[in-house]
């Protein structure tokens, strides 16, 4: 039951181009949908109600849209029938819900569009096989009122205090909900306001912008402004940028139940904003300001957007300045545009370093400085990032000492043959990690955290996975790995106890365990020697009537042939787990390891391609198994909020279920029997900065083995490892076995080995059946153990890890060498 890659993008397929339906496409933001996805390589059906003027931006019509490539439908969204949306979604990559009811519509109408049509298209995707990635757009509003100069981001509390952003916020809930239950692959967009080309004459921007086309058409003294009072400062958003961030967000693996601000990052003077239009029209139209301060969404008075998530999790950053986009908007309604446009901005990636603007300052050119990572230097320096804006003087300064201490604490001696430790595994810190170790722990996130979140974020989209869960261990994921196939939820689907697993012999304990901890019958097969990894021919050969699924890891970095056990797997309906633990950044046929099954596993220990010091994770494209080991991780309830939230779906009193009493609070509802295997942010804010380096990791390990593998060619009675046939391995480590007809033994090379301080380990368990913890196990052996044997009695393993330098991995080949030529 091996995974189909997700949609890693919107780009064109080998074989055909994504398809995205785009629900609200006549709309201001939809008509600026279709130009994004098609300039990405995608296939656009654009669906709304009314078809497209041919005035208007998009399909058939000017402005700044770009080149066409959609079909239309029109269609009435809540009207239609739910099987009919659904045979719409049907092969669909991505669709994205670009409806919402804003300017001049009652409530009642607002709830139908912003909060059940939400509901409606969920209900509709849910009986889907493969279910397309829904992209929602929310709105900033309905965060409600915040104080002035604080920033908005996705963790602040949800007060709206308008009819729209309640209604808003019903819409993003009922999205949240189904993608956390794991019924829906989706992800939610709060967007700022909006500006740009296209903007409707019911929107303050447009209605200025109309204005000023009327006003350079009428002769004589053109007519006065006249707007309620305008008070507020607001963060707008180009609405090119938008349909940018929409694509990223189509395409980005890891994503799905995420809420993303999407905005500029500024809080910019709604009558300044109102006056620089006046300005680039070049037209001496006077702006009167009138009535009451109430109405609509006036009451919010301030809103600047936290847009860092955006950034790391879909690679995106606001790239059109606002005196473009304020322009263009001139452009298309026909008015002048007689005024100098200013250059584009420095875009915030999150709160920045600088003071805020006094009020009533423009802000249409410049956004301030980035905040910094870390601050290092002078006083003033230090003295740039305060409280409000990220890091104080007293955390800078601690900082500052930590990285002097790390300087003082690095060992300048050079390698001694002989004397210096060459270790066969270690973790490779440097002065980045551990001043994030230290600043996570100066922010007391002792518990799983923001920083264990946007590690799992970051961690499922350079893995090619939508969901990763991090866990305390590479063992603990793989428990939760089996014990999530063992789950109710997957009905007659599920691992029952008899039921049998098939894995290798030559391997780590706990990839075999959680089979056993689970009531279920390892079966084990034999390897090969040189690749230390089984075949498809074995595994085939393993599967009987009560086969149900195959745990197999990539034998220290080297992948076994994925490809072909995956296809097994989907052709007899078996569950496949990658223990990719030892193996990340490995490909088989190009492809990612741990992207072949319906789980993979990693783990962060020391020793291992990242650490954490202790923690593993649980990676799936398949969202309604995410579902189950989140479950299991956290104790085993059924609710999703995080530890610290409490009624985000606005349900948590109304459920019923077992036999427990109604309204039941849901924090409190146990779906499995679970654990608590939940990492903390000390862990994840030292994966964070390990996660940096992968690469260069990557790249020593395998440039360690070629000169490890190339230095020993030739040496006789050793039988060298090689990758596997169209693999790219992410080696662990160097695997030696001493042919069993060799004039010395493996514990005399090892010894020697040991004694000029060259460390050496054993590839695991060697044969696991013949372990005193496995002998009275239930378990079935297909074929001989042959090879798992001489494993056991003849092979070991020395270090390729990133710490060791070119001068280590040759004193290790001498030693070799010497060895050998001395004893044959």
């Amino acid at each position: 039951m091996a995974q189909k890659d997700p949609w890693d993008g919107p780009g064109p397929r080998p074989s055909e181009r994504p398809v995205v339906v785009v629900l609200g496409a006549t709309g201001f933001v939809g008509r600026h949908l279709h130009a994004a996805f098609s300039a990405a390589g995608a296939r656009v059906l654009q669906v709304s109600r009314r078809t497209p003027a041919p005035s208007a931006p998009g399909p058939g019509g000017p402005g700044d849209c770009g080149p066409t490539d959609a079909a239309f439908l029109a269609l009435d969204l809540l009207a239609a029938p739910q099987a009919e949306l659904t045979r719409l979604f049907a092969g669909a990559d991505a669709v994205v819900n670009a409806v919402g009811a804003v300017w001049g519509v009652t409530e009642e109408r607002m709830g139908e569009l912003n909060a059940e049509l939400p509901r409606h298209i969920l209900r509709a995707l849910r009986p889907l096989a493969r279910r397309p990635r829904l992209v929602h757009l929310g709105s900033v509003h309905e965060y409600g009122p915040v104080p002035p100069g604080e920033w908005i981001t996705e963790d602040v509390r949800t007060a709206p205090v308008s009819p729209y952003g309640r209604t808003k916020l019903l819409g993003t809930q009922a999205v949240l909900e189904a993608a956390r239950a794991g019924e829906a692959d989706a992800v939610v967009l709060r967007v700022a306001n909006v500006s740009g080309p296209g903007a409707p004459p019911e929107s303050l921007l447009g209605g200025v912008a109309h204005h000023l086309a009327r006003a350079a058409r009428t002769a004589g003294a053109p007519p006065a402004l006249r707007l309620a009072p305008l008070r507020a400062r607001r963060d707008f958003v180009d609405v090119r940028d938008v349909a940018d961030a929409v694509v990223a967000a189509a395409g980005a693996p890891g994503v799905s139940g995420q809420v993303i601000n999407i905005g500029s990052g500024q809080a910019v003077g709604v009558r300044e904003l109102v006056d620089r239009l006046v300005e680039l029209s070049g037209l001496a139209v006077p702006v009167a300001e009138e009535g009451p301060l109430t109405g609509g969404r006036g009451d919010l008075t301030w809103q600047r957007a936290d847009v860092t998530r955006a950034r790391e999790l879909l690679g995106w950053r606001p790239s059109r300045p606002l005196d473009g986009s304020l322009s263009a908007l001139l452009k298309e309604t026909g008015a002048p545009v007689a005024a100098t446009v200013a250059p584009g901005p420095a875009v915030p990636t999150g709160p920045p370093a600088a003071a805020l603007p006094a009020p009533g300052a423009v802000e249409f050119t410049s956004s301030g400085p980035r905040k910094p990572r870390h601050t290092h230097g002078s006083r003033a320096a230090r003295l740039s990032t305060r409280r409000d804006g990220g890091m104080s003087e007293h955390k800078a300064l601690v900082l500052d000492e930590v990285r002097k201490y790390h300087q003082d604490m690095e060992d300048g001696r050079g390698f001694v043959p002989g004397s210096t430790e060459i270790w066969p595994s270690g973790a490779v810190l440097d002065e980045e990690d551990r001043v994030a170790l230290v600043e996570a722990a100066l922010e007391m996130r002792i518990a799983a955290g923001r920083s264990s979140r946007k590690f799992e974020s970051a961690f499922a989209r350079r893995m090619k996975h939508r969901k990763a869960h991090l866990t305390n261990s590479g063992s603990s994921a793989n428990l939760l790995a089996v014990s999530a196939l063992t789950s109710h939820l997957l009905q007659d689907r599920r691992l029952r106890p008899g039921d049998e697993v098939i894995t290798v012999a030559a391997g780590f304990p706990t990839t075999v365990n959680p089979i056993l901890q689970n009531g279920l019958i390892p079966v084990f097969v034999d390897v090969e020697l040189k690749t230390y990894n089984t075949t498809a021919a074995r595994v085939e050969a393993a599967i009987g009537p009560k086969t149900r699924a195959i745990i197999i890891a990539h034998a220290l970095g080297n992948p076994f042939e994925v490809a072909e056990i995956a296809q097994l797997a989907s052709d007899h309906d078996l569950f496949l787990i990658e223990d990719n633990c030892d193996a990340v950044g490995a490909t088989y046929d190009g492809k990612l390891t741990g992207t072949f099954g319906d789980f993979a596993t990693v783990s962060f220990y020391p020793a291992h391609h990242l650490t954490m010091g202790e923690g593993g994770v649980v990676l799936t494209s398949n969202l309604a198994l995410a579902r189950i080991v989140e479950s299991l991780r956290d104790w085993g309830r059924d609710c999703w909020c995080e530890p610290g939230e409490s009624n985000k779906c606005l349900k948590r009193f109304d459920y019923q279920m077992g036999t427990l009493p109604a309204g039941y609070d849901h924090k409190y509802i146990f779906s499995h029997v679970g654990y608590n295997l939940k990492a903390t942010d000390l862990q994840a804010a030292l994966g964070l900065s390990q996660l940096t380096k992968l690469d260069s990791f990557i790249d020593a390990r395998r440039h360690n083995w070629r000169r490890m593998r190339e230095g020993l060619e030739g040496v006789p009675h050793l039988i060298l490892p090689e990758a596997t046939p169209g693999s790219d391995p992410s080696w662990f480590g160097f695997v030696l076995t001493v042919d069993p007809g060799a004039p010395f033994t493996r514990a005399a090379l090892v010894d020697f080995l040991e004694g000029r301080k060259i460390g050496t380990r054993r590839l695991f368990a060697g044969n696991l059946t013949r372990h005193p913890a496995y002998i009275d196990q239930p378990h079935r052996v297909v074929g001989d153990l042959t090879n798992s044997d001489v494993v056991t009695e003849q092979t070991f393993w020395v270090g390729v890890y990133p710490g060791l330098t070119d001068e280590m991995i040759d004193y290790v080949v001498e030693s070799v060498r010497e060895f050998v030529e001395a004893h044959s």
